[in-house]
């Protein structure tokens, strides 16, 4: 019956599990390849993953500003919202630090919204 089975589904059976009778060594068609294929791509962030990222750059920031801009970060439904909260995060950090040091943080956040926004829009300041 597993034979005529087998043959019905279209499953192989290997040549020892046709001598024995303790086990039935149907292989697998819907399994993992083992062979050396290319990993998926990796997949982008998720909305709750970008605004830990963004919240973690104005962590150490401690005014009304940093904290409205956090109840901004906490409510946004979009990931072109958080993307657009770049400019205020950038304004409050060249304000409490400098310059250069919002522009690092502003280009460390890009890996974070790959995936979403269009390459073209990636861009460093």
């Amino acid at each position: 019956m597993i034979f005529a089975m087998t043959k019905m589904f279209g499953l192989e059976i290997s040549a020892k599990s046709r001598d024995s009778s303790k086990s039935v060594g149907i292989s697998m068609p819907f399994r993992r390849s083992t062979s050396n294929e290319k990993p998926a791509a990796t997949q982008p962030m998720t909305l709750s993953q970008i605004k830990l990222n963004l919240e973690l750059c104005i962590q150490d920031l401690q005014n009304g500003s940093a904290d409205r801009l956090r109840y901004k970060i906490r409510g946004a439904r979009e990931v072109r919202e958080l993307w657009m909260l770049r400019s205020d995060i950038h304004q409050l950090i060249a304000k409490e630090r400098d310059q250069q040091e919002a522009a690092r943080a502003i280009n460390a956040l890009l890996p974070c919204f790959a995936g979403w926004m269009p390459p073209s829009q990636m861009v460093k300041i």
